[in-house]
């Protein structure tokens, strides 16, 4: 990951007109630094199939938060240590959320950099043969609701460990094809 030297003391940023202290989230920092990007899809997958978006964590741990909503009932999953066929989904750009200062996200990708992960600026989105890993959360949707996964990002947020493959996973649980959307807002901070 490239990222740009931060301040060594962050100013101090005063409100004009009450002349109070400006305070920002650490997330919220992370943004102004360079640091913190966004990805996402979307998809119609048939019954009891997925929308994954799937990668390999680079040198930094991920500070990761997604989003997710389905038209119709679904379960979103996060997996730790997956496996994937080398070479296969399509690749999803990962974008600075700071347009002015971007920095270069660290995850990688096994698509355009076959066999090994590097990090272009590309998650995978429907990478063939899923496997393995361990499931770190699982939340199921009531049917037939246009519902959001998420909440709070201090609650929901997962720090992913560098050099560990994941993939966040939306399965459509409805009789027939149905939307699902998935957004992944992450920071790179040791």
């Amino acid at each position: 990951m490239s990222r740009k030297p931060r301040p060594a003391h962050w100013p101090t940023i005063i409100d004009s007109l009450t002349g109070a202290n400006v305070m920002v989230s650490y997330a919220h920092y992370e943004i102004h630094s360079g640091c913190s990007f966004v990805l996402g899809a979307t998809s119609t997958p048939a019954s009891g199939a997925a929308l994954v978006l799937a990668f390999k964590v680079g040198i930094e741990p991920a500070h990761m938060f997604a989003r997710w909503a389905s038209e119709a009932q679904a379960t979103f999953e996060v997996l730790e240590g997956v496996l994937w066929t080398t070479n296969t989904g399509s690749l999803v750009p990962i974008y600075c959320r700071n347009r002015q200062n971007q920095g270069t996200p660290g995850l990688e990708e096994d698509k355009t950099a076959t066999p090994a992960f590097t990090a272009t600026g590309n998650a995978l989105k429907d990478p063939s043969g899923l496997s393995g890993g361990i499931v770190l959360n699982t939340q199921t949707t009531w049917a037939n609701k246009l519902t959001e996964g998420g909440g709070e990002r201090g609650i929901h947020e997962f720090i992913l460990n560098p050099g560990e493959a994941y993939a966040y996973r939306v399965t459509n649980n409805d009789t027939s094809s149905r939307g699902v959307e998935l957004e992944l807002d992450f920071y790179e901070a040791s």
